[in-house]
């Protein structure tokens, strides 16, 4: 059987009903680790908040190159389903499950020598305190029994996304937010497990978290033909070389993209534990409201694989979901800034209160707070253009692209914060956000064969003959 097909040109509404649970389901993650330092500002200290900050970018260095994945299985089922292609939709199920579960599988395997090599990796040469070594530690020895399920979340997630069941997302990463809020206050406040209350509360939900996604899937298929109709067997190995290409590329991507995030948080290590544990809340501010923005980029997804995928007006099917997904994201970082610049001491205060051992922390974050304030505006093209080239599948021009901005990461990272102390690790991170999406723009032209040429084009996307 066949799906039914997209709209046929994308509209703002329908940016906007695809971009709003997107946005909702990618602000919990963020909110999460608000919580998670407000829990332990109370309970514990800055070095139990710095030992997590630390562990949290080692969690962004294991989980993020599986949310390339994720991106890999939602351009790749964006794409079958806009050429209305049951079996090959059903077959991107299958590659998904596979490719998340076998990566999930190996880094289970090297648990312990990644604990070890992140402590070393993280602390060594830095003036984190040997207490903040030990609550990183403990937290990381416990989160990483969670990577298979984790894993198997980000495929099934992936493959709900790029047929725009972004409701479906939404309720299960909300959920699983809800439920891990609960158990961190319970384990943390109620039974005093301090740390490592945080990492099994953030265990348990991520065993849910794949568990609830597996069961979201199972109702998708059995609401569209049942659950033993349209699979194809030939298809699980075609376009092959396709699927594995776009996985090792968009791997590639994150991995830079995770190992900016480790040094940043490693780079403010040098700073002292009050820094660090500032720099953990103020970034987890900057997600918060640049992952709103993400939810224009996860419709661009969408719709520009829906349009590449169709059969007939795909050039005017792009060009719609390109100008209305941006027109959004615009929209968005306009309206992240005005509330930013408006109520971000107050969410900084609400989550660090000024008083007691959380003090230092909270005046260090109104320090840096006006880079909060700004990154809307600095990390919104970044983020839109992004998910305009994992809906395309073009991972090749994501990886070049990451590799190219991360150069400029590195450059910034070593020559401003002698200068400017961690104002200037700030202005690295924002100037490697700005060189990301330079980088996108001056690659733009790989899309001309992708759009041109109609019955030709279609062919070489259903062949899967994407060009990266």
């Amino acid at each position: 059987m066949t799906i039914a097909p997209p709209a046929p040109l994308p509209s703002f509404r329908r940016a906007v009903s695809l971009a709003w649970p997107a946005s909702l389901a990618a602000v919990v993650t963020p909110l999460l680790g608000l919580v998670d330092a407000g829990v332990l500002a109370r309970a514990a200290g800055p070095a139990d908040i710095a030992g997590v900050a630390l562990a949290g970018a080692v969690f962004s260095l294991v989980y993020w190159p599986l949310g390339g994945l994720r991106m890999s299985a939602a351009g790749l089922s964006a794409q079958a389903h806009g050429a209305g292609d049951e079996a090959g939709l059903r077959a991107h199920l299958v590659k998904a499950c596979l490719i998340c579960g076998a990566v999930g599988l190996v880094l289970l395997c090297l648990k312990w020598p990644i604990a070890a090599l992140a402590e070393a990796a993280m602390t060594a040469g830095t003036e984190a305190s040997p207490a903040a070594a030990e609550a990183m530690r403990a937290y990381t020895e416990i989160r990483l029994w969670g990577v298979p399920a984790v894993a198997l979340l980000a495929g099934l997630l992936g493959w709900l996304t790029g047929q725009g069941r972004l409701g479906l997302v939404m309720a299960v990463l909300v959920g699983v937010t809800l439920v891990n809020a609960l158990l961190d206050v319970w384990f943390v406040v109620g039974l005093g497990y301090g740390v490592r209350g945080i990492a099994y509360g953030t265990l348990a939900a991520e065993v849910l978290g794949g568990l609830a996604a597996l069961l979201a899937v199972l109702w998708v298929l059995g609401q569209r033909g049942g659950l033993r109709s349209s699979w194809d067997r030939s298809r699980f190995a075609e376009d092959a070389r396709r699927v594995v290409s776009m996985n090792a590329d968009m791997l590639v991507r994150t991995v830079i993209l995770s190992l900016v995030f480790a040094w940043f948080v490693r780079a403010g290590g040098r700073f002292g534990d009050v820094t660090l544990a500032a720099n953990q809340v103020l970034m987890n501010l900057v997600l918060l409201t640049t992952l709103v923005i993400d939810g224009a980029a996860i419709a661009a997804q969408t719709l520009v694989g829906q349009a590449l995928g169709a059969r007939d007006r795909r050039a005017e099917r792009f060009g719609a979901a390109v100008a209305e997904t941006s027109k959004l994201s615009a929209l968005l970082a306009a309206s992240l800034f005005a509330l930013m610049l408006a109520f971000g001491a107050s969410l900084l205060r609400a989550v660090v209160p000024p008083g007691a051992d959380a003090g230092a922390v909270y005046a260090a974050g109104r320090e840096y707070l006006p880079w909060v304030v700004a990154a809307p505006l600095v990390l919104a093209a970044s983020f839109q253009l992004d998910g305009i080239y994992i809906g395309a599948t073009r991972g090749r021009a994501l990886r070049d692209g990451m590799v190219l901005s991360g150069l400029v990461f590195v450059a910034g990272v070593l020559a401003l914060p002698p200068l400017l102390a961690n104002h200037g690790l700030w202005l690295a991170f924002a100037l490697f956000m700005v060189a990301r999406a330079a980088a996108l723009l001056a690659l733009w032209g790989g899309f001309a064969p992708l759009v041109a040429g109609g019955d030709a084009a279609s062919r070489r996307v259903h062949q899967g003959a994407v060009s990266a």
